[in-house]
């Protein structure tokens, strides 16, 4: 095999060097055309196939179409018209997924409406009716961000006389979500009062959500259960809202990936309230104030006669004499109220009990940066100082301060903090969300294609190669056989020349060497040839100048 390479690579060098300049421009031409061409067909096929996706939309249908693909990161064209939509083949399938919502349980744009008739079965006309309910809803409920496609049950029994038997409506709703996105408490609870809102006599509690995967989102739960899943969200979210502010506020000094906070934290949901009365005693307002008087004159006289009654009453008790008498008669009457503080303590929930701290923290790697600054520092302004700076160096103590001035720490409450120094394992990919991990198939997808047309065109190019080199060479002439064919055209030219001058000798010679004049004289054919040979010399001469 390396013969094989070394005598086509010698052929190929004593080619090159031999070749005209014109030659060596149309190799080189076709050299850059074939390795153009191989790039432009790697080009083209990694080029999607696009396919319709649903065609005889409206223009505003179809724009709606594109910007729901849009959002999901799915390439998509109109044709001309404007009647359809494409999208490419390895992406049928979701583009199918996401716009599902859109085009319906059908498979078109819109969701016909039951027909209207006035004779058949009622019970048939119910359930047209309560499935066109469901399909409206279905769609309604697509359009959330976050959901790809939902299917809505609603389970309605026939109407009883009998308050007894009567059951009462209820609905699921099933929900395919996105991959990665996060649904959370709030949009379930908005599904389920949609739900409650848009059917007669569904009540929320009688409302489930659930995902594709079997995760309960939303379900007939009682208030205490409400309660409790609220009160768990929020401590969470506490948690996670401390550390990440803390995380932060280091990995600015520190650098990202040297550090990491936890903190847990011990909330109170109970409510309470107080209420006091105080009365101040010294201190007192008059209320009201109520003033009665009374003045009058009367005859005062002596007692005289009897004791009884006709002595004081009558005539006579007036006539022995007597003085007039002023009689005055006042009353007051003052109301005070007493001062009083009314004060009512109410303690509202979700009480930060206490927090615990934990943070590990790597000096290591931030003690080298801060080093360099410093020694670059050094360098630059060192010199004209003339004193060595100290480069501040960060202790634990430090590292726990700033945890305490970021959380809120207080010692009354008891919190407590633990900072360990170490080295971290640095690791990524636990900060990712899952959905970031994921490998990406579509991608190796069209990686390995795209690769095995290259790699497809190489070997063609090699096998060409190969075909190449089985062809036999071109014997390239050598010095005496380039005098040798010089001689032999030199022989020709002459020949030529004097058929040129004596074409009936010729003529005699040939039928001599094909046999057709069999009994020709073959003095005529030498005479001929005599004359052939005693031409002038000058004859001769456009022959050598042919050669």
């Amino acid at each position: 095999m390396s013969d094989y390479w070394t005598n086509l690579i010698s052929e190929s060098s004593m080619f090159w060097q031999q070749a005209t300049a014109s030659t060596r421009a149309a190799v080189i031409a076709t050299a850059v055309l074939v390795v153009g061409a191989v790039v432009v067909v790697g080009i083209w096929s990694s080029r999607p196939q696009f396919i319709t996706l649903v065609d005889g939309l409206s223009p505003n249908e179809v724009a709606e179409i594109m910007s729901k693909l849009q959002e999901q990161g799915i390439a998509s064209r109109e044709n001309l018209a404007a009647t359809s939509v494409q999208v490419p083949r390895p992406q049928l399938s979701r583009a199918r997924m996401a716009v599902a919502g859109f085009l319906g349980p059908t498979g078109g744009a819109k969701i016909p409406e039951p027909d209207g008739y006035f004779v058949g079965d009622p019970a048939l006309r119910r359930h047209q009716l309560r499935r066109h309910q469901e399909e409206l809803l279905a769609q309604n409920i697509s359009q959330i961000k976050g959901v790809q496609q939902a299917r809505v049950t609603i389970s309605r029994p026939e109407p009883s006389p009998f308050l007894r038997d009567a059951q009462p409506t209820r609905a699921n709703v099933m929900l395919d979500l996105q991959r990665g996105y996060n649904f959370g408490q709030e949009q379930a609870a908005s599904i389920v009062m949609m739900m409650a809102h848009s059917v007669e006599g569904l009540d929320p509690e009688r409302v489930s959500v659930v995902d594709t995967a079997g995760n309960q989102l939303s379900s007939m739960r009682s208030p205490a259960d409400t309660l409790l899943s609220d009160q768990y969200r929020y401590s969470r979210q506490l948690e996670s809202d401390l550390s990440a502010r803390a995380e932060w506020l280091l990995a600015s000094y520190l650098g990202p990936g040297n550090v990491l906070v936890r903190v847990t934290a011990d909330v109170d949901f109970r409510e309470s309230s107080m209420e006091s009365l105080t009365y101040d005693p010294e201190a007192r307002a008059k209320r009201s104030e109520r003033i009665f008087s009374r003045t009058g004159t009367q005859m005062r006289h002596r007692e005289l006669g009897p004791a009884g009654t006709a002595s004081n009453v009558g005539s006579t008790a007036f006539s022995a004499g007597g003085q007039p008498v002023s009689d005055r008669e006042q009353m007051e009457e003052t109301e005070y109220e007493n001062a009083r503080i009314l004060e009512t303590v109410r303690e509202a929930p979700a009480i930060i009990r206490r927090l615990t701290i934990a943070a590990v923290v790597d000096l290591g790697e931030a003690a080298e940066d801060t080093t360099m600054a410093q020694a670059g520092v050094a360098g630059l302004g060192g010199a004209a100082s003339g004193a060595e700076p100290t480069a501040p160096r960060v202790s634990k103590e430090d590292i726990e301060r700033i945890l305490k001035q970021a959380v809120g720490f207080d010692d009354a409450r008891g919190d407590q903090i633990a900072v360990v120094v170490g080295r971290l394992a640095g690791s990524s990919l636990l900060a990712l969300p899952p959905s970031s991990t994921a490998p990406p198939w579509e991608w190796y997808r069209e990686l390995l294609r795209n690769a095995s047309l290259g790699i497809a065109s190489i070997v063609a190019l090699i096998l060409g190669f190969l075909l190449v080199g089985r062809m036999r060479p071109l014997a390239m002439p050598t010095s005496t056989g380039g005098a040798a064919q010089a001689d032999r055209a030199r022989r020709i030219a002459a020949l030529s020349a004097h058929a040129m001058q004596d074409p009936d000798s010729l003529a005699k010679i040939l039928q001599v060497w094909l046999g057709n004049s069999g009994q020709a004289d073959a003095s005529q054919v030498n005479s001929a040839s005599a004359e052939r040979d005693s031409a002038p010399q000058e004859e001769k001469r456009p022959g050598k100048m042919a050669a």
